[in-house]
């Protein structure tokens, strides 16, 4: 009878140890998981940011081109070139 109940006691330590085991596993995966999760929605925004921003800058200077344009035909159509107003830029 003794030799049993030693024999029942390293078998619940075992199963005790692996279930320990197992549950350790699942709780470094859990939280590997959620730790990778949170850096990745942060990068998603920050190239959205990102994103948005090399838009407007790009609309910025689009429009300013074409601002400069609208000037420049303005004074076109204002002020038409007549040989006379040719004459400082051909000497």
């Amino acid at each position: 009878m003794p030799e049993n109940i030693t024999l029942a006691v390293g078998i619940i330590s075992a199963i005790s140890g692996l279930v320990g085991v197992i549950v350790g596993g699942i709780i470094t995966a859990v939280s590997n998981y959620l730790l990778y999760q949170k850096p990745e929605k942060t990068e998603r925004k920050r190239d959205r940011r990102n994103r948005v921003i090399e838009i407007k800058r790009a609309s910025r200077l689009i429009d300013a081109d074409l601002s400069r344009a609208q000037a420049a035909a303005n004074i076109c159509v204002l002020e038409p070139l007549t040989p006379r107003s040719l004459e400082p830029f051909i000497n």
